[in-house]
């Protein structure tokens, strides 16, 4: 014999870890209901849990319902991330990180093409768009990202066409998204074995600026791009007293400052250094 221990309790008393209250999981499932409503997926009952956890950490980092709400509608206009199977990574990206919820939104305003779960798996990632380009995301203008959100449906051989092309045109090797779109049409016949791969060359260029570290010298960085030789660019940088990268990239890392505000931060504690003290680069072109 069964013996129901609410027979007697109305059912709307009975609550069972109900946590519609809870903002989190509230805009989870207005998230998740919404992902999977573009995204053409059948699953919207159960919400994931990586996209609660994204929500959560993106709510501590003062971001509004609002604004998830809109990076969510730009992330399904993104290109799903290589083995994910379960297609949330581009979601859970856009909603807790910036620089990811930048080309959401870029994808957003430019009106892209929503992207089906099951479509376009092999579609590029920004990280082999910029090594392809050999230009670092970091140096990337609001322009950039949006063109890149573009770039991202592009095959390598495509986008290994259009960068040729455009360096052909500009006579750079590196060369940026925003570029790419205006000069990358150009008439230039596609190499049978460019160096602009997304793997090799990325490795051999990672062995080269070893020791240089771009993210926190916005100065050497942009050196690099403008195609300055790499022994030049490591002096330049090894200018800073010891210890003074590390500080700064912490710093960076820990919050939302820019390049200039921490560099003044650091002023008191390295005896007054500033990279701007520094004499301006120059030397030969090509990286050597």
């Amino acid at each position: 014999m069964t013996i129901d221990l609410f027979a007697d309790i109305p059912s709307e008393v009975v609550h069972h870890s109900d946590s519609s209250k809870d903002p989190v999981n509230k805009l989870a499932k207005k998230v998740w209901s919404e992902w999977c409503l573009l995204t053409q997926r059948d699953d919207s009952r159960k919400v994931n849990q990586k996209v609660v956890a994204a929500i959560k950490s993106a709510f501590s980092g003062g971001l509004e319902e609002d604004a998830v709400l809109e990076a969510t509608r730009g992330a399904a206009r993104t290109a799903p991330r290589p083995k994910d199977k379960d297609d949330v990574r581009r979601l859970t990206a856009a909603i807790s990180t910036a620089s990811v919820r930048k080309v959401a939104l870029a994808a957003l305003r430019e009106d892209l093409p929503v992207i089906p779960r099951e479509s376009a798996k092999e579609n590029l990632t920004l990280k082999e768009i910029a090594a392809i380009l050999e230009t670092s995301q970091r140096s990337w203008t609001d322009r950039d990202i949006e063109a890149a959100s573009i770039l991202m449906s592009y095959t390598e051989e495509e986008l290994i066409q259009a960068a040729d092309a455009t360096g052909i045109a500009l006579k750079e090797r590196a060369v940026f998204p925003a570029e790419v779109l205006r000069y990358g049409k150009s008439k230039v016949k596609p190499k049978v074995t460019s160096a602009r791969n997304s793997y090799s060359a990325g490795e051999i260029e990672s062995a080269r600026t070893e020791g240089i570290d771009f993210f926190s010298d916005k100065d050497a960085d942009r050196a690099y791009n403008k195609g300055v030789n790499l022994g030049l660019i490591r002096k330049f940088h090894n200018l800073a007293p010891e210890g003074y990268w590390r500080e700064v990239q912490k710093l960076m890392k820990s919050g939302d400052k820019s390049h200039d505000d921490v560099y003044s931060m650091l002023e008191e504690k390295f005896a007054g250094w500033h990279p701007s003290i520094r004499e301006p680069i120059s030397g030969s072109k090509g990286r050597k």
